[in-house]
């Protein structure tokens, strides 16, 4: 292994994980809050399995962490996303823009590259108008990176 990635891993030993599934991903409009250098360190593409929902909720998404009985129609596959290292002064940052905890409720999930921070809407927004907005794939405005991914990585079924 050459200096430089030892250097890259060792960089963000011990600082807060963050999994990131709609704006914030690459390439799209809010990347630049994760593309500070010395404290964000894009760890790698991941998907989430369990029971999750994801919504466009008017042009950006939201997941719903679903800890009830509800119809099968609300869930998606996997949710997939990028997972990076960041600095506590970053995290506070997307704290802000996902409104947490007003709006959004950051949450651990298991990723491998150990637990990660994740942004959940609330319950109340798996009702029957929402159901329109599903999106059953799991992921929001795929990158061609995202569809090889999709495809290639093997998904647990129940």
């Amino acid at each position: 292994m050459n200096s430089g990635k030892i250097e890259y891993l060792n960089a963000h030993k011990g600082m807060p994980r963050i999994f990131v599934y709609g704006t914030l991903k690459e390439g799209l409009a809010n990347d630049r809050r994760l593309k500070i250098p010395d404290e964000s360190f894009f760890l790698g593409r991941e998907h989430l399995h369990g029971n999750y929902c994801m919504l466009d909720i008017g042009g950006i998404p939201g997941v719903v962490a679903i800890n009830k009985p509800v119809d099968k129609k609300y869930y998606c596959k996997d949710i997939i996303g990028e997972v990076y290292a960041v600095s506590t002064r970053v995290l506070m940052s997307i704290d802000k823009l996902e409104r947490h905890p007003n709006w959004y409720e950051r949450r651990m999930v298991p990723t491998k590259w150990k637990n990660a921070w994740c942004y959940f809407l609330p319950d109340a927004y798996l009702d029957e108008t929402r159901y329109n907005s599903i999106i059953h794939q799991g992921i929001f405005m795929p990158t061609p990176a995202e569809k090889i991914y999709a495809k290639t990585t093997p998904i647990v079924q129940d």
